[in-house]
């Protein structure tokens, strides 16, 4: 927990462990602290506020990107890159509840309306484009099942 959290950034970095250096690139891995029980409520805030809901960073027209529009990295086309900015159900799915779990209903409901409304519009894929809500990779990819439980 400490070792990714950065301080200054508010934010959770990947690390490398063999000598604990921070990949500072804002991916939706560093939001997952959401999810834990024991996060503090500052940090939460701060990770839904400043990261989460902000269309700077992870709030698109459908969210969650994996990675940060903020970010030099962010492609959300589809290609052999595929972590570098498409939205997932299941990683949409664990967030939406840890939200929940958390408090920040609203929050909650936002995105589940929005990851509804992808998955409406172009059927169940493997990933979808953030921007535009448009499937991509595979057709009928099972883990976007995971809708069904956020009707």
């Amino acid at each position: 927990f400490n070792l990714c959290y950065d301080p200054k950034e508010e934010f959770f970095f990947d690390i490398e462990n063999s000598e604990h250096k921070h990949y500072q690139v804002k991916t939706i891995s560093g939001l997952f602290p959401l999810i834990l029980q024991n996060t503090p409520k500052n940090i939460l805030d701060k990770l839904v506020e400043r990261y989460l809901i902000n269309p700077d960073e992870f709030w698109l027209p459908y969210p969650i990107p994996f990675v940060s529009k903020s970010e030099k990295s962010f492609d959300p086309g589809y290609h052999f890159l595929l972590w570098r900015g498409p939205t997932w159900i299941n990683t949409n799915w664990f967030i939406i509840n840890g939200l929940r779990k958390h408090g920040f209903n609203e929050v909650a409901d936002k995105l589940a309306k929005k990851t509804v409304e992808m998955v409406e519009k172009s059927g169940l894929w493997e990933m979808y484009h953030p921007i535009t809500g448009v499937g991509m990779g595979q057709k009928d990819y099972t883990w976007s099942g995971l809708v069904l439980d956020l009707i």
